[in-house]
């Protein structure tokens, strides 16, 4: 009797390893759904709204892109106008900026000329007269080709295909008339021209026969080769 008492579990005893096993199969029970990954449908279900909000937001993030290259673009065309002004001034030589894809000459034009394949702005070696860029000339900057937009140089007929400034800042054969550069964004890159619209409008960069600069908007719609005023 004495040996049978001394193996015998008192019942608080019995409760505990009750109460322990009992709390063991909650636990693994709560691991087990810890670690269940998603079910096939709801994947689908996650991927098919993710795919409307791609839907809804890609034409609005296309117009975003468009605005921002159409306002670096201008401010940068507005910049180097401004710097090309302020050389022709401080340095007392004529300067221009044109079309150029390689910095090596200055594109053709008339009265549209493309700036969308690069701009170079270069001082003339010559004191006075239009500048005609050729060897001795100093190269001050020369920019890439934009695919993503056109940049169109609109002037008056027999203008030429640069904006050149004199020593007193203003523009070379102007005659008094505004000279345009007028940027607009392209739908696609192999679009043969940009276009002004409500969510992506142009901008058309405004320079005056006396040679100051600025940037104005352009009517949804408005034509980006022809200047709107």
């Amino acid at each position: 009797m004495l040996l049978i008492s001394s193996l015998t579990l008192p019942a608080d005893h019995s409760d505990l390893s009750l109460k322990l096993s009992t709390s063991g199969a909650r636990v693994g029970t709560h691991t087990m759904k810890a670690i269940q990954g998603f079910t096939l449908i709801e994947l689908m279900v996650t991927m098919a709204v993710f795919a409307v909000l791609l839907l809804i937001a890609a034409p609005n993030l296309h117009d975003v892109l468009a605005r921002n290259a159409v306002s670096a673009e201008s401010n940068q065309l507005l910049s180097l106008l401004k710097t090309a002004r302020s050389e022709a001034v401080s340095a007392h030589h004529p300067t221009a900026l044109c079309g150029s894809s390689d910095a090596s000459a200055c594109g053709a034009g008339g009265v549209t000329t493309d700036l969308s394949g690069g701009v170079m702005v270069w001082s003339d070696s010559a004191i006075s007269g239009a500048p005609s860029f050729g060897a001795g000339d100093t190269v001050l900057f020369a920019g890439a080709a934009r695919s993503n937009l056109t940049a169109i140089l609109v002037a008056p007929p027999g203008f030429g295909n640069q904006i050149g400034f004199n020593q007193q800042g203003e523009v070379i054969g102007a005659n008094g008339a505004e000279i345009d550069i007028l940027v607009c964004a392209k739908r696609h890159t192999a679009d043969a021209s940009g276009a002004s619209t409500t969510t992506a409008p142009g901008a058309e960069v405004v320079v005056s026969a006396s040679g100051r600069s600025l940037i104005r908007p352009l009517a949804a719609g408005a034509a980006c080769s022809v200047s709107p005023t």
